[in-house]
């Protein structure tokens, strides 16, 4: 399994031949841009994220898998999401590569791993709520003080 993104070049090319052989529209969902509406959805996502205070910034990120199941779509690095553009979502292929001209989010392989062992996964939204980070900062356990703490699977939530 990769530990770094690698960048490939042409690869989207391949991805749409791919989707021709397989009697598809070789543009994804519309336009010169692969899966734009989907791409536009993860934008959506990160922009509401902010909206209603589950996020600041840029510091989380969210990512859709694509049609097929053979990559997914992800927030870039760095771009603020109110100036995101739909060519600047990022795709990232099942073996770790990248493709096109931005750096998927940091945290990509998080992403990645998760769509790995978890093949009935469609989306998946990291966010860093503002007293959920306090907590988590403060490295102690959650203790479960809700049946839900259970129905997860433990006597508690650890924090990093």
């Amino acid at each position: 399994a990769p530990s770094e993104p690698r960048r490939c070049r042409g690869a989207m090319a391949a991805a749409a031949d791919r989707r021709r052989a397989a009697g598809e529209d070789a543009r994804g969902e519309g336009g010169d841009v692969p899966y734009r509406e989907l791409r536009q959805q993860v934008i959506d996502t990160c922009l509401q994220m902010n909206r209603i205070g589950i996020n600041q910034g840029t510091s989380g990120n969210v990512s859709c898998r694509v049609p097929g199941g053979e990559g997914f779509l992800v927030t870039a690095s760095g771009v603020p999401y109110e100036r995101m553009r739909p060519e600047q979502v990022v795709y990232v292929d099942l073996k770790g590569d990248y493709y096109g001209d931005f750096l998927p989010s940091s945290e990509w392989r998080m992403h990645y791993d998760i769509y790995l062992r978890v093949p009935a996964a469609a989306a998946v939204v990291h966010a860093h709520p503002t007293y959920c980070t306090a907590l988590s900062a403060q490295r102690r356990g959650i203790p479960a003080f809700h049946y839900m703490v259970a129905a997860a699977g433990g006597k508690e939530i650890k924090c990093a």
